[in-house]
């Protein structure tokens, strides 16, 4: 093997160099990277998996390859990627421009997997061997898997083609009578766990049936662990008529669209080449979660779902597995502007007319002397929170969808908090501060760099005001941001938005709205979330 320092393996052949294909030399090259380098290792990465993709080599040798190829790139996946929710905004955009690079890499991975499950169609192997292929086919899915999972992250359309080449895999499977065998993963690929290629193309299957573009940031790679241990509720069937239509949904081979719900389609419509995927038990399953988890408070030990996104997204699945919901207000489309501030801090700011949050003085346990709020110190808005200009695409009941053309600075995320203001309302002058929250988004193929969210909204009006607990730690004493939503506080049971921590049943509160000060009881928590606690209060 010829290589200088973290240069790629390159081997002397009669037409020339290329990559080394020796798996011990490949081996000892791949710990000799400095992994801490992500930029630097990710792209030698990326360079040897698309060279080795090049050379003629034994489907065997490749698989082998692919094996200790993919022991780094699982270690970043682990890493850098699947933390889930546990992403902060900060992390966000680091985490974005390492999908950009893993999923090149996954690509590679995948198309090395797809030529050893051409190539080695026929070859023979030792009694009790794992054949090449067979695991080619898993793999080759599992990578193309990851791909999509990626794009959902980014909230961009599924990869060109993904469907029709997963599909492609799968009736490759069945024809060979192998989409339903068990297959022992090699060491290189997790070792000792056992899978089947149906279990895997039905598994993402019921992933795009869950609509990830509604899911809170990062939430994807938790479903993706979690349908893995609930495989066996779901399964795959070859259509017959007269079949339920209700939990089911189709999805045809020979096609490059996702699975559509079975009800949607006329039985004159579906051939020999649909697939029915039945998540009635599923369905059970999660609806089952969700009332032990309204009764319990708190989530079963066995749940990959992190607690405090656990409610919204089993809710957001029973709801896309069951029966398509229709929409009885239709959206209208609309023109114009609107300002954006998106996060607590901000809002605050914002509704508090330009004045910061401050932590209140206290005289004595019922008497606040300053309002929490106090002026920028040069007037100016703070960097942290500049408000952003959205256009408006179309307006609901319960909320709307706006578009920009460009990245204007703020990260943000489905599940966050936003304030919402109308521009040119009237004579010129701009509307008050509404409060939302974004429930979806999507980033239009690249090129047209634009991006779309859906804002549900929460109240035309809100408050800013002061909220501590009566008990509790330290941090729980203290004064903390929060928005009333609604403008009047004598109304008895209010809604009103915090950072998370705060609810208990029947908990103590204190709020401060312009040196006064109001008892209130936490009565019902709406909504929870990484990012904020949405509750009823009693004042």
């Amino acid at each position: 093997m010829k290589t200088t320092r973290h240069a790629l393996p390159m081997q002397k052949t009669a037409s020339g160099e290329v990559i080394d294909t020796r798996p011990p030399d490949i081996e000892d090259w791949l710990n000799s990277l400095p992994y801490v380098d992500f930029a630097r290792t990710s792209a030698l990465l990326e360079e040897a998996t698309a060279a080795t993709n090049n050379v003629a080599i034994k489907p065997s040798v490749r698989l082998e390859l692919a094996a200790l190829y993919n022991r780094p790139y699982q270690y970043y996946v682990d890493t850098q990627i699947k933390l889930g929710s546990q992403h902060t905004l900060q992390s966000i955009d680091l985490m974005v421009r390492q999908i950009a690079v893993l999923s090149r890499i996954a690509a590679n991975l995948a198309s090395a997997c797809k030529l050893v499950a051409t190539e080695g169609v026929g070859h023979k192997t030792l009694w009790g061997r794992f054949k090449p292929f067979q695991v080619g086919m898993l793999q080759a899915i599992h990578y193309l898997s990851h791909e999509q999972i990626f794009s959902y992250l980014q909230y961009t359309p599924a990869p060109e083609k993904f469907w029709r080449e997963i599909s492609k895999l799968y009736q490759q499977a069945e024809l060979a009578g192998l989409a339903s065998t068990e297959l022992k993963l090699p060491e290189g690929f997790g070792g000792g766990g056992n899978s089947t290629i149906a279990e895997a193309y039905k598994r993402m299957a019921v992933i795009a049936l869950l609509d990830p573009y509604h899911l809170p940031f990062g939430a994807i790679w938790e479903i993706y662990n979690q349908l893995e241990r609930w495989s066996s509720l779901s399964t795959i069937e070859i259509f017959k008529r007269g079949c339920e239509r209700h939990g089911a949904f189709a999805v045809d081979l020979d096609n490059a669209v996702r699975p559509a719900p079975l009800e949607a389609f006329d039985d004159r419509n579906l051939c020999e080449t649909h697939r029915i995927i039945v998540v009635r038990d599923l369905e059970d399953e999660i609806n089952a979660r969700l009332d032990s988890l309204n009764k319990k408070g708190k989530t079963e030990p066995d749940l990959c779902i992190s607690p405090y996104i656990a409610k919204q997204v089993l809710m957001q699945m029973a709801k896309d597995l069951g029966t398509p919901p229709r929409r009885h207000s239709p959206r209208i489309a609309s023109q114009g502007s609107v300002q954006l501030v998106f996060g607590l801090n901000a809002i605050y700011y914002h509704g508090n007319g330009g004045k910061e949050f401050a932590a209140a003085a206290e005289e004595s346990e019922t008497v606040v002397t300053d309002n929490l709020g106090k002026a920028s110190p040069t007037g100016a808005l703070p960097a942290q929170y500049p408000a952003e200009h959205w256009n408006l695409m179309d307006m609901g009941p319960e909320g709307f969808s706006v578009s920009a053309t460009a990245a204007q600075g703020n990260l943000v995320r489905v599940g966050d908090l936003v304030a919402i203001r109308r521009e040119n309302i009237g004579h010129g002058e701009p509307s008050n501060w509404s409060l939302g929250a974004i429930r979806w988004m999507m980033k239009m193929p690249s090129g047209s760099n634009q991006s779309r969210l859906g804002i549900q909204m929460i109240a035309a009006e809100l408050m800013p005001v002061g909220l501590r607990a009566l008990t509790g730690g330290t941090h729980e004493v203290e004064y903390r941001r929060a928005i009333v939503a609604g403008d009047d506080l004598t109304r008895g049971m209010n809604d009103i938005v915090c950072g998370p921590g705060i609810y208990q049943t029947n908990r103590e509160l204190e709020l401060s709205v312009n040196g006064r000060v109001w008892p209130a009881i936490a009565v019902e928590l709406v909504e929870a979330s990484n990012n904020f606690e949405h509750l009823i209060i009693k004042v």
